[in-house]
């Protein structure tokens, strides 16, 4: 079934303006992405840290496995995190203090 764009518009329109509703679309606008994009970012970056959670782990019994694997993994997750959405504040600099500490 196709619904049409100004549809889709009032209906979103329509939602964010109830109170619960509003709540997942607050965060998601302020970091420039709809519910779905960051959704699917969100979900992403579960995935790497469950993957980092796991070879840490195993790092952690067999410290000859996995040796840099972490720190790889760290770099792809930093990276990730600057290039999506838009950024209020500088996390390219992780020395700078943020807003919300």
């Amino acid at each position: 079934m196709h619904i049409p764009d100004m549809t889709k518009q009032y209906m979103a329109q329509f939602l964010k303006r109830l109170p619960l509703v509003s709540k997942f679309f607050e965060h998601p606008e302020q970091v420039c992405m709809n519910y779905y994009s960051h959704l699917s970012f969100s979900l992403r970056l579960t995935k790497l840290h469950a993957y980092g959670t796991f070879v840490s782990a195993v790092h952690a019994v067999f410290p000859w496995m996995y040796t840099n694997e972490v720190s790889h993994l760290n770099q792809k997750i930093r990276t990730l995190l600057i290039d999506s959405g838009c950024q209020e504040e500088d996390i390219s600099n992780p020395t700078k203090q943020r807003k919300d500490e």
